[in-house]
């Protein structure tokens, strides 16, 4: 039983037995050296040619052992969804799939088998949903019909210079 009409396998050169032919593989540079490995392969549904995405996920604190960066599933998002699409991750891990598909307004699902992770995942994802982002922020606070001279005239005061030194 399919239920998506897409698929993208990380790791999907362990398992080129049980996979179709894919001319479409995607290609993570982790930027990594050292005993680490340089990158991770993911195969495809898709009839596309094979794309290369670089970001070093080496500094930033990991949650699960195969913890991939958010900014890869936003790039995959923006090559490879149509909006309107939903997204179902059977692997959650450490949610940084499900928190991409929040911050770019998919509807998506995501299942995690270890409750460790499970619990791990769904307090970084809820915590990243409570934050306003400033987009919002501004939109809530600020009227439509207030232009940008008018607000910037209302919140910074006259002896404060744009790019130079503060006024007391």
């Amino acid at each position: 039983m399919r239920v998506s009409q897409n698929q993208i396998v990380w790791g999907g050169n362990y398992f080129t037995d049980n996979l179709p032919e894919s001319r479409c593989w995607l290609y993570w540079d982790k930027l990594m050296g050292g005993d680490f490995s340089d990158g991770e392969l993911a195969w495809t549904s898709f009839d596309a040619v094979l794309r290369k995405f670089t970001h070093c996920n080496k500094y930033h604190g990991k949650i699960h052992p195969t913890q991939k960066p958010i900014a890869l599933y936003k790039w995959l998002l923006s090559n490879y969804a149509k909006p309107g699409d939903k997204i179902l991750d059977t692997h959650v891990g450490s949610a940084s799939s499900l928190i991409a598909c929040h911050q770019m307004g998919f509807e998506y699902w995501g299942f995690e088998l270890d409750a460790v992770y499970f619990k791990a995942a769904t307090e970084r994802l809820n915590m990243v949903k409570a934050q306003v982002s400033m987009t919002e922020l501004i939109e809530q606070v600020i009227p439509e019909q207030v232009s940008m001279t008018e607000l910037i005239e209302q919140v910074i005061p006259e002896q404060v210079t744009i790019g130079g030194e503060y006024g007391h």
